[in-house]
């Protein structure tokens, strides 16, 4: 089983942005964002999409193995499959960049 990636880094004026609005500490927020990372990152692992009204929807792609020509040898190339994720923002977070 891979080890769970648990050492994230936020930048300090994030940090700092959502404590004074909250009234957490900057560990408090930090403690939180990992753990809403690590959550999100286990839904997603398990395939779900994963839904945060009035911000987006975070989607688990899983990309097909495919043969890729390459132009300039002509030989076929093999490109494994892969996955990924995919960011679809609201409409809310649309309208306030807008």
């Amino acid at each position: 089983k891979p080890k769970e990636r648990n050492n994230y880094s936020f930048p300090k004026k994030l940090l700092a942005e959502i404590s004074s609005k909250s009234g957490l500490t900057e560990d408090q927020v930090k403690k939180a964002l990992m753990a809403l990372t690590i959550s999100i990152t286990s839904e997603l692992k398990s395939g779900n999409d994963v839904k945060i009204f009035g911000f987006g929807t975070l989607y688990y792609v899983r990309k097909e193995a495919v043969n890729i020509s390459n132009s300039n040898t002509g030989g076929i190339t093999v490109r494994k499959a892969y996955s990924t994720v995919r960011f679809r923002a609201a409409s809310g977070l649309k309208g306030a960049l807008n």
